[in-house]
C-alpha cells in the first residue's frame, strides 16, 4: 500500500504556496540552458497573469527576441521544481 505525505491540487498557493519555488526552478532551468534571465519576484508575478509555465516562457522569449524550445524548458523546470518537492518534505 502507497502511504501519501500530502496531496496537491494544482500547482500555485491551492494548498501550500509554491510560486516561489517554481520561480526558482524556472531561473535554475533558464541558467542550466546559458539563458542570461533572471526572473525576479515581480516579473514572475507579472506573468502570472497568463496561465502555463510554457506559454510564459514563450512570451518572455519574444519579448526578449531569443529563440527558445519553450517545452523542454519548462520540461526542466518541471523535473528541478519536483526535486525542490522532495527536498522540502
Amino acid at each position: 500500500m502507497i502511504k501519501y505525505k500530502a496531496v496537491l491540487f494544482g500547482s500555485i498557493g491551492t494548498i501550500i504556496e509554491t510560486s516561489d519555488l517554481q520561480r526558482k526552478a524556472f531561473n535554475l532551468a533558464f541558467k542550466k540552458n546559458n539563458l542570461n534571465w533572471l526572473w525576479t519576484k515581480k516579473i514572475y508575478k507579472d506573468l502570472l497573469n497568463k496561465s502555463g509555465g510554457k506559454d510564459r516562457i514563450l512570451n518572455y522569449s519574444l519579448q526578449k527576441k531569443v529563440s527558445v524550445d519553450a517545452e523542454r524548458l519548462r520540461n526542466i523546470k518541471t523535473k528541478i521544481f519536483n526535486e525542490y518537492l522532495k527536498k522540502k518534505n
